[in-house]
């Protein structure tokens, strides 16, 4: 739940950026749950592209994840609301059935992964190079060179960027699968 409130935030901007362009008669503008499903992914993807470079600088932690979403958030609330507020006028309608489709459909998966993510991995990680990108992503910034010593650190995955950016180290149980 958190992932998806901090994908959501992070794509209202590239929906503010981008709201020039897009159609207003597309069915996902209409209702609030597209609406937030265009938002989770267009977040992801732009968490994606930041991550990428702010791995050249800095560890990705997430405690820099919620600094800068928290900073965006106070940005977006302070000075873009009559803007946020403006995207949003068709959004109020829940008369269309696609709606509640929707609406079920993301509960249903909400509920999927939590459970999910309780369970053993099934395919445990193998110790060669997943764990240990994700771990020194999590501890350490871009080492020039890193790449000759192992090809797979240099791989640069956007997708071990995001697990990075939202591991928890509390928690005791690494399950890195889902």
């Amino acid at each position: 739940l958190v992932l998806l409130i901090i994908c959501i935030v992070w794509g209202i901007p590239v929906l503010l950026i981008f709201n020039s362009s897009i159609k207003r008669e597309n069915f996902w503008y209409h209702s609030v749950t597209g609406l937030l499903c265009f938002l989770f992914f267009c977040g992801c993807i732009f968490i994606s592209i930041v991550s990428a470079w702010l791995y050249l600088f800095v560890p990705l932690k997430f405690n820099y994840l919620a600094a800068l979403t928290t900073a965006l958030l106070l940005y977006l609330l302070l000075f873009q609301r009559g803007k946020i507020l403006s995207l949003f006028p068709g959004a109020r309608k829940w008369e269309n059935p696609l709606s509640i489709l929707a609406v079920l459909f993301i509960c249903i998966s909400i509920i999927l992964f939590i459970l999910l993510s309780a369970l053993q991995p099934v395919n445990g990680d193998t110790q060669i190079y997943h764990l240990q990108i994700i771990q020194w992503q999590n501890r350490h910034k871009v080492v020039p060179g890193i790449a000759n010593l192992y090809s797979r650190f240099g791989l640069g995955s956007n997708w071990f960027n995001l697990i990075s950016l939202f591991y928890w180290p509390t928690f005791k149980n690494e399950n890195f699968t889902y």
